[in-house]
């Protein structure tokens, strides 16, 4: 009975012992992180009427949104990650109104997607070994893939007027900060959620074709540039591989 109670002091003692070590080891020099995350979904469906005396007018769009931001970063030092994320977005938009008789006026879509990569610095400031703080900033440029944008208008009597094409290529240069969280529900395995601020410049070429009553008109090209700034969330999960020292 007694040796085996110094035996289970003896392991109790190695878990106390050991456990801080291990679980700190996730954020030390030489590991890799790999994430996968969501983004900026959004999913809306919305309705619209309008009375002018006798007339009721009606509009309906369904717009659908997603994000994707795999990364991979390295700790070149304790608590401290260089690395890279890589953009990829999705879009589609579709748009329809009414004339107050119930005849469609105009039926629109919209496609769009676009990538690109983000150099990011990444600062863990906790050293709670399951939930761990941490302070990222990063920016980049993403290209699009592709963005399309269709409209056909009607008369009120349901005949076709006109039909427009849009096909915009562009690029977003950006930059952003952002506070995050991980939990480790295993020591290499967290869940990882984390929300800030994005700033972006999108210079856009667009090229718009037109048949409007049956005559078509030459492809009009335009060139514009959009800043804008939002708040922008993400989750998913983060995974530490152990480096060349801790294999």
């Amino acid at each position: 009975m007694k040796q085996k109670k110094i035996l289970s002091l003896a392991i109790l003692s190695f878990l106390i012992i050991s456990t801080p070590k291990i679980m700190t080891a996730q954020t030390k020099k030489g590991n890799w992180l790999a994430e996968g995350n969501l983004g900026n979904i959004n999913l809306s469906n919305n309705k619209n009427e309008s009375i002018s005396g006798p007339n009721t007018g009606k509009t309906e769009s369904q717009d659908f949104y997603i994000s994707l931001y795999p990364r991979i970063g390295y700790f070149i030092n304790d608590n401290f990650v260089i690395g890279t994320t890589l953009n990829i977005s999705y879009q589609t938009n579709r748009y329809k109104s009414y004339w107050s008789n119930g005849v469609k006026s105009y039926d629109g879509k919209y496609k769009g997607s676009s990538t690109g990569l983000s150099p990011f610095l990444r600062y863990y400031f906790t050293k709670n070994a399951k939930n761990r703080l941490y302070s990222q900033i990063g920016g980049g440029m993403n290209m699009d893939i592709f963005r399309n944008d269709e409209l056909t208008t009607f008369y009120d009597t349901g005949d076709i007027s006109g039909t427009y094409k849009n096909s915009l290529k562009g690029q977003v240069i950006s930059g952003e900060a952002l506070i995050g969280f991980n939990h480790f529900f295993t020591n290499k395995i967290a869940v990882n959620s984390s929300i800030g601020y994005n700033y972006s410049k999108r210079i856009q070429n667009t090229t718009f074709n037109s048949t409007y009553g049956g005559i078509t008109s030459a492809p009009q090209e335009t060139k514009s540039t959009n800043v804008t700034g939002n708040v922008v969330w993400n989750f998913g999960f983060t995974i530490i591989i152990a480096g060349k020292n801790e294999k």
